[in-house]
């Protein structure tokens, strides 16, 4: 029988390709390896510590909050940017459906927005691992590693729409790459290729990718129904990429259009001013470490030390230093960047009649990087717990609009650090009434000075502000829009 690849199904014998297609075994003839189980285990902590994230509001830093003010005012979707409609429903829709269901105070759709925004990307990338069938699986590890040496760079400023559109993009191609041809895996590949017409501007790259990807499965479809279910996609496919090409060159608003190019080659992603992102450096360590997996075991068994001692360092700096905050947002779109080597890897090495990686080792690199991109994590929501208490600190010791200096003049220096931290440039009076202590909005914290303010309609948010604010009520409004 034909050697089996790890990432090759050409090499299998005809009749299994048949029994695979219509669903007729569950038998992979690449077996999955018994460290997915650590795999699995390292996936669940992250997603737990996301958890935990969004229930500490982490997920408002940035535009969260003035998105959350904007879905609590509207009572439903909150869609800015046209050209990112599917990746925005899909981290709004779990919100409008908590406020059906009576979530409707402010610190609720608050909450379930943090929760969205940071759970979204995580389980799209686990989607990917465990939806495929036995015979694709491991080609689950792609987006896997993507997400954990990319994606969570954006962690912080999970209201970014980069990682999201990265996670679905690669749910979408492995689908069209490896999902049986059965009705109910066709209609998902199918629906998630209409999503792709206004996912993400990221698509004007991704896009003639996934189409490569639907040409071979049209290649390869053994009935007229998986042929024009294919057909019908790699259509999709061309329209969502001329729609994303036309966004990038008509962009709806020229300083939100995607820089793709110009936010990694300006280094922000990587460093804020002297401090290092942790959780690029994991993520870069990590890309470093991805050759061993091809080495023989002996090499391997001596640098796999060198590797777990600097994730350790690097994860022990997340919780020594302060978070460079800044570059979550600068890297939002690294993920989708990532995405299109890693695909047209993955399209390449389908094909290749040379052994693969060590699968073992694949999947413990990646319980590694996950293990240590969830302590890192962690650091960064206890961070943002000390944010969010110099914050009630300030608003519970004053009334009305407090200016930027006299904030920070009333806090300990380890209170300046935090606060300063995580300071967004135009939503601190914003995020001054989701840090209301008990809820009760009596005074906002301005923003820094020499700052642009984004001006917005401030005066949906009246009823958020407390009676006791008066009369520095409109004094209030005029700061929490920019005025």
């Amino acid at each position: 029988m034909a050697y089996r690849y790890a990432f090759d199904m050409k090499t299998w014998t005809p009749a299994e390709l048949a029994s695979a297609a219509v669903g007729r075994t569950t038998t992979a003839p690449c077996h999955w390896p018994r460290t997915s189980i650590l795999l699995g285990i390292a996936l669940a902590g992250l997603t737990g510590m996301r958890i935990a994230a969004g229930l500490a509001l982490r997920g408002l830093y940035a535009d969260g909050a003035f998105y959350a003010a904007e879905l609590w005012n509207r009572q439903g979707f909150v869609i800015i940017e046209p050209s990112r409609w599917t990746a925005q429903v899909l981290v709004q829709a779990p919100v409008v459906f908590a406020m059906r269901l009576g979530a409707t105070s402010p610190i609720d759709v608050a909450t379930a927005l943090s929760l969205s925004t940071n759970l979204v990307p995580v389980l799209l990338t686990i989607a990917s691992l465990v939806l495929l069938p036995d015979r694709a699986r491991a080609w689950g590890l792609f987006p896997v590693f993507v997400f954990l040496g990319f994606g969570a760079s954006a962690g912080i400023a999970s209201i970014a729409d980069g990682t999201t559109a990265a996670a679905y993009a690669w749910l979408l191609f492995l689908l069209i790459l490896g999902a049986p041809a059965r009705p109910l895996p066709q209609a998902w590949t199918l629906l998630l290729a209409v999503g792709a017409l206004r996912l993400h501007e990221a698509m004007s790259f991704l896009g003639p990718v996934l189409l490569v990807a639907a040409c071979e499965r049209i290649r390869d479809a053994e009935d007229r129904v998986a042929r024009g279910v294919g057909i019908l996609v790699a259509l999709l496919l061309v329209l969502g990429t001329l729609l994303s090409l036309h966004d990038l060159l008509h962009p709806r608003l020229a300083t939100n259009r995607g820089a793709f190019i110009q936010d990694v080659l300006g280094l922000r992603w990587l460093c804020a001013g002297d401090r290092p992102d942790v959780f690029s450096c994991i993520g870069l360590l990590g890309l470093l470490a991805l050759p061993l997996c091809w080495v023989r075991q002996p090499t391997r068994r001596f640098l796999w030390p060198a590797f777990g001692v600097g994730l350790a360092a690097l994860t022990i700096l997340g919780f020594l230093q302060p978070m460079a905050a800044a570059s979550s947002f600068a890297a939002r779109g690294n993920a989708c960047l990532a995405s299109l080597p890693a695909m047209a890897l993955l399209l390449l090495a389908r094909g290749r009649h040379r052994k693969g990686p060590d699968r073992r080792a694949l999947a413990g690199l990646a319980s590694l990087l996950c293990l240590s991109v969830t302590l890192a994590d962690a650091a960064a929501t206890w961070q943002w717990q000390r944010y969010a208490q110099a914050a009630q600190t300030v608003l519970s010791h004053h009334r009305g609009v407090i200016g930027w200096e006299a904030a920070l003049g009333s806090l300990s220096p380890a209170g300046r650090a935090a606060l300063t931290g995580f300071a967004w440039p135009w939503t601190t009076p914003l995020m001054s009434i989701w840090m209301a202590p008990g809820g009760e909005v009596r005074s906002v914290i301005a923003n820094p000075p020499g700052i642009a303010w984004e001006p917005f309609d401030p005066l949906g948010l009246a009823p958020l502000l407390g009676r006791k604010v008066v009369p520095d009520r409109a004094e209030v409004l005029r700061a929490i829009s920019g005025g």
